[in-house]
């Protein structure tokens, strides 16, 4: 990512809690909108629309407008979209392995297990 800044995909099934979504809502969003962005000419306007609030007019020039640019651009955020449907997949199974653990090992022989 740029700047060394990385995607906290550890909060991102808190982040789908707040909104009141399963995970296979937000995937199935995510998924949507990654498509959108790639096809649908409309989406990739409004979005450089949108960002030219924020970025001096030369930025989105030679960036946002350039073919290649978006290209780059929605492949970044497939790969992001990618990890966060790791982090997902990732929590789920811990979540099921705890609760497998605590169904085996009876609850106080859990807790002792996860403190050593």
């Amino acid at each position: 990512m740029q700047q060394g800044a990385a995607l906290p995909a550890h909060l991102i099934p808190f982040k789908i809690q707040d909104h009141q979504r399963t995970n296979d809502e937000f995937t199935q969003l995510v998924e949507e909108r990654l498509k959108a962005l790639k096809t649908e000419p409309k989406m990739r306007s409004g979005f450089i629309a949108e960002m030219r609030r924020f970025l001096r007019a030369a930025i989105v020039r030679g960036t946002l407008e350039n073919p290649v640019y978006w290209e780059f651009l929605n492949q970044t955020l497939r790969e992001q979209a990618s990890l966060a449907f790791k982090a997902l997949v990732l929590k789920a199974f811990l979540e099921r392995f705890q609760r497998l653990r605590r169904r085996t090992l009876g609850v106080s022989q859990a807790k002792a297990w996860a403190a050593a």
